[in-house]
C-alpha cells in the first residue's frame, strides 16, 4: 500500500558531539507506517554504522529514544506504530550513545590456537587420556596446564604426569589453586 509509506529524517541532538558534517550523510528513511519505534531506531543504528567511519567516528550508535521533532519534549515508546507520531516530511530526534564495536575483526583459523580441557571425577580416566594424547600426537606441541585440587596429600596426578610425561612434554605447569 503507497498509503502506508513515509519518509522521515534523523536529526541528532547537539550533545552527541557529532561532527557537523555528519547531516551531510544522512538520508530519509521510507519506512512504514506500521513499522514501530524500535525497528526506526535499528534502522538508525545500522545507517550510522555506514557513516561513522566517513566522517571520523568510531563505534556503534546505541539509541537510548526517539521523538518526533514536532514534539520535542515526548519520547516515543518503543512498540507504538510509526504512524501514530509521524507524517511524510517530519524528521526525528536522536539520542543516545556511541560504544565500542562489538564487530570485531575475525580471526583466521590457521591463527586460532586449539585448546582441549578435560575434565571429569576423580578415577575417570582423565590422566590416561592425557597420556595418551601426549604419546600419539607427536606432530603437534602441547602444553598441559593442571590444576590440582585433589583434597589428599598425596599428589596422584602430578606424579603420573611427571613419571610418564617428561620426555614427551616440552612443559608440565602444575597450578594449585
Amino acid at each position: 500500500m503507497a498509503a502506508d509509506k513515509i519518509w522521515i529524517s534523523a536529526r541528532f541532538h547537539p550533545a552527541l558531539n557529532f561532527p557537523r558534517d555528519i547531516e551531510g550523510y544522512v538520508i530519509p528513511f521510507e519506512v512504514r507506517g506500521s513499522d514501530k519505534v524500535v525497528d526506526l531506531m535499528e534502522m538508525t543504528e545500522d545507517h550510522f554504522l555506514e557513516i561513522a567511519p566517513k566522517v571520523g567516528i568510531q563505534g556503534e550508535l546505541h539509541i537510548n529514544l526517539l521523538w518526533n521533532d514536532k514534539n520535542k519534549k515526548k519520547a516515543l515508546r518503543p512498540n507504538d506504530p510509526l504512524s501514530k507520531h509521524f507524517v511524510s516530511g517530519d524528521s526525528y530526534g536522536v539520542w543516545g550513545e556511541i560504544k565500542p564495536s562489538r564487530h570485531l575483526e575475525a580471526t583466521l583459523e590457521k591463527d586460532k590456537i586449539p585448546v582441549t580441557i578435560l575434565t571429569g571425577f576423580e578415577g575417570s580416566g582423565k590422566t590416561t587420556v592425557l597420556n595418551w594424547i601426549l604419546r600419539e600426537e607427536k606432530e603437534k606441541n602441547i602444553a598441559v596446564i593442571q590444576n590440582e585440587n585433589q583434597r589428599g596429600e598425596i599428589k596422584i596426578d602430578r606424579a603420573l604426569l611427571k613419571r610418564e610425561t617428561q620426555l614427551l612434554a616440552e612443559a608440565v605447569v602444575p597450578m594449585d589453586i
